[in-house]
C-alpha cells in the first residue's frame, strides 16, 4: 500500500495486521466481509493528510490472526477494536466501516463509547433482508477457489462487483490474494469467513438503538443489502442520525466513489472538532442536528441531497454534488463549511435552520 507504514498489533484478543499513514487523532478503517485493509487505500490516504489513518485486516481476514472456533461474532470484532484503541494510546478514535466493518463499528461504539468519538457506517444497518444473507453466504463460499493468473482473478471480481472501477478491482487482487501451490487464493481464511457469516446474521438492533456516539450513515443508491425498505426502517429507528445516499453506487460505496466518501469522512471529523469547541454535548441534548455532512441539492440521479441557500452556496464556492457540513444552534445560527474548498459561511435564520434539519433526512 503506497505511502503506508505496515504494522502489526499483538493484542490480548488477537493479532491485527495494519497499514498506517499520517499523524494526529486516530481514524480506524474497517473493511467488509472477505475484504482487507487495502480496499480503503484511497480514502485512508486522503484522510491521512490531517489525521492518523489506520486500516486494519479484521480477524480472520488478510494477514491478521485467525482464532479457531465460533469467535467471529459482533462482540469479538468489537473487542478487537477496543483493544486496538487501547494499544494506540492516543485517546478516542473515529471508526469508518463498510458492511461488516460498519456493523462492528456501531457495536463497538455502543459498548465502548469512551473509546470512540465518531462513526461513519457505510452501507450496513439492521433489518437486512433474508435473501441478502443467503446471497452473501453463496458469494463467500464461491470465492474460496484457486485462480491461475491475476487476470483470471480480475475477471472473476469484475463479474462479482459490476460497478467497481478497475483500480478498485486491482487493489482487491493485490491485497486480497496470495499464491499457493494450486494457484492464487484469497488471503481470507475460508473457515473464518463461514464463521463470520454465522456471526454476522444476528440482529444488532439493540446496539444500533443504544449507540450515543456521533454517527453518520451512508447508503449506496442501488444497494441491495441496504434496500430502500431497510433504509427506511433504520432511519425510523434512529431519525437523529445524519444520513447520506450516494447516487450511482451499490453496496461498495467506498470503492466506487472513494473521493466522495473521503470528503464525507473529512467533513464529519472536522464537524466533530467544531461541535466539541462549541459544546456538542449540550447541542445534542437539546435535539439540535450538528455537524451534519450533506450533499448540495438533488443530483441528476435523484439521489438525496439537502438544499443549501443560494447565498451560502455562492459564499462557499460550491457546486452541485459537493459535500458541505452545517451546524445548527438553538439560537437559529447556522455555520456552513466545505472541507474540499476550505471555505466557510454562516447566517442567522430560524426558518432555514428548521428547513435544513427537515430536508437533511431522506
Amino acid at each position: 500500500m503506497t505511502d503506508f507504514r505496515e504494522r502489526r498489533y499483538e493484542l490480548p484478543t488477537t493479532g491485527l495486521h495494519a497499514f498506517e499513514a499520517g499523524d494526529g487523532a486516530p481514524v480506524i478503517f474497517l473493511h467488509g466481509l472477505t475484504g482487507t485493509a487495502g480496499v480503503w487505500e484511497p480514502v485512508a490516504l486522503r484522510v491521512a493528510r490531517r489525521n492518523k489513518a489506520i486500516a486494519i485486516d479484521q480477524r480472520g481476514h488478510g494477514r491478521s490472526g485467525r482464532p479457531a472456533g465460533e469467535v467471529y461474532a459482533a462482540e469479538h470484532y468489537a473487542a478487537d477494536i477496543a483493544a486496538l484503541i487501547d494499544a494506540l494510546g492516543q485517546g478516542p478514535a473515529v471508526l469508518v466501516g463498510h458492511s461488516l466493518g460498519a456493523r462492528n463499528a456501531i457495536v463497538a461504539a455502543a459498548r465502548h463509547p469512551d473509546k470512540i468519538r465518531g462513526v461513519v457506517a457505510v452501507d450496513l444497518v439492521p433489518f437486512i433482508p433474508e435473501s441478502e444473507w443467503i446471497a452473501l453466504e453463496t458469494r463467500v463460499g464461491g470465492g474460496d477457489r484457486a485462480f491461475a493468473t491475476d487476470d483470471e482473478v480480475r475477471t472473476y471480481l469484475a463479474g462479482r462487483y459490476p460497478l467497481m472501477p478497475a483500480d478498485a478491482i486491482a487493489r482487491r487482487v493485490r491485497y486480497g490474494y496470495v499464491r499457493r501451490a494450486d494457484g492464487l487464493r484469497p488471503l481470507a481464511d475460508a473457515s473464518a469467513m463461514m464463521a463470520t457469516c454465522r456471526g454476522f446474521r444476528p440482529d444488532f438492533v439493540a446496539d444500533f438503538r443504544a449507540n450515543r456516539v456521533a454517527t453518520v450513515l451512508v447508503r449506496g443508491e442501488h444497494s441491495a443489502v441496504v434496500d430502500r425498505d431497510t433504509w427506511a426502517k433504520a432511519r425510523a429507528l434512529r431519525p437523529d442520525l445524519a444520513a447520506i445516499e450516494v447516487a450511482g453506487t451499490d453496496h461498495y460505496v467506498n470503492e466506487e466513489r472513494p473521493e466522495l466518501v473521503g470528503d464525507i469522512v473529512e467533513g464529519f471529523i472536522a464537524g466533530l472538532g467544531r461541535a466539541a469547541a462549541k459544546g456538542a454535548h449540550d447541542i445534542v441534548a437539546d435535539g439540535i442536528r450538528w455537524s451534519v455532512p450533506v450533499i448540495v441539492r438533488r443530483d441528476a440521479h435523484g439521489g438525496f441531497a439537502a438544499v443549501i441557500p443560494d447565498e451560502v452556496a455562492a459564499a462557499l464556492a460550491i457546486a452541485e454534488g459537493d459535500v458541505v457540513n452545517f451546524t445548527a444552534f438553538p439560537t437559529g445560527a447556522i455555520e456552513f463549511w466545505s472541507i474540499k474548498k476550505s471555505t466557510y459561511s454562516s447566517l442567522e435564520d430560524e426558518d432555514v435552520a428548521g428547513r435544513l434539519a427537515r430536508e437533511s433526512r431522506p
